[in-house]
């Protein structure tokens, strides 16, 4: 086996160095932009001669990411410099799951994307005795009793202003009804 290298799209090839002239294999080494071009490897047998060429080509370096929006959310910027970050945000009605900001990496890839999941509606309700009294006590369970003790519930009481104020993030649940108080 021969291993030859042309830079120049095959119009001269010079021989590189193999440690073994039987073996297939060769190995480039230290891979930058300087080993771009051709590499032929002609076997001879029976004075039958076949070669196989390939075409070595490096990546650009990146020197920036262009950013995704997640399903159902939003990026700003949608591209960025090597170590810059992008934020995300999800559309009205969906949380984020996730981390709100991706940092741009060497290879031009963010390194964290979130997943923006649909917010499910849940009806509140206090048992008349309890409303009666001046007591509020709330409670809710989904129609398919999908909430669990790892269920990430929090109550917020919502101002007048839209604005929210947390009650608790620390619910009680009960396992038997899939209720959370």
């Amino acid at each position: 086996m021969i291993w030859s290298y042309s830079s120049d799209d095959g119009v001269t090839w010079t021989e590189l160095d193999t440690p073994n002239k039987a073996n297939l294999k060769y190995t480039i080494t230290g891979i930058t932009d300087k080993n771009d071009g051709l590499y032929k490897c002609e076997a001879r047998k029976n004075y039958k001669k076949m070669s196989v060429v390939l075409s070595v080509k490096t990546a650009e370096k990146a020197t920036s990411c262009k950013a995704a929006a997640p399903e159902h959310g939003t990026v700003s910027p949608e591209e960025v410099e090597i170590g810059g970050t992008v934020s995300y945000n999800c559309d009205e009605d969906f949380f984020m799951s996730g981390e709100p900001i991706g940092q741009c990496q060497k290879d031009g890839s963010i390194d964290q994307v979130p997943e923006c999941a649909a917010i499910e509606q849940v009806d509140f309700m206090t048992p008349r005795a309890a409303a009666k009294k001046g007591k509020a006590d709330l409670w809710c369970q989904t129609k398919d009793a999908s909430f669990t003790q790892a269920s990430d519930v929090k109550f917020y009481f919502v101002n007048e202003d839209d604005s929210l104020e947390l009650i608790t993030d620390k619910p009680s649940f009960k396992k038997k009804s899939g209720t959370i108080s």
